[in-house]
């Protein structure tokens, strides 16, 4: 029984440092200040830059932290395209503020990543 337990432990204790050691390798942005989302003007909703698709949708959930930001999942009330799936996941990246039941008018990338996440953009 003690032997499963120290095995147990040696286990953990290794895939943590692994962790660790992976996640000294990517530095993060260290926060000054936490700010609100800003949500873009109606002339940059309307006209999009290039390889960005403007959304209008209610933050739903948070689906935990990325790399060095946090992802929000929202459900969608438009887009300038018509392609979205109902729900998208934005990856918004570190220090925006929002609460669960906001509605934010943004911009994300046209193109998710490989893991369906959307990039949050520029307005402009």
């Amino acid at each position: 029984m003690v032997g499963r337990f120290a095995l147990v432990i040696a286990i953990l204790t290794a895939a943590l440092q692994s962790y660790a050691a992976r996640a000294q390798t990517e530095p993060c942005m260290a926060c000054r200040v936490m700010r609100p989302i800003s949500d873009c003007d109606d002339a940059a909703m309307a006209h999009p830059p290039s390889g960005a698709v403007s959304v209008v949708g209610t933050v739903v959930e948070a689906n935990g932290a990325s790399a060095c930001g946090t992802e929000i999942g929202l459900d969608l009330i438009r887009s300038s395209q018509a392609a979205l799936s109902q729900r998208i996941t934005v990856d918004i990246g570190p220090c925006l503020l929002w609460r669960q039941g906001d509605t934010i008018r943004v911009m994300v990338d046209a193109t998710p990543s490989p893991d369906g996440r959307y990039k949050l953009r520029a307005c402009k």
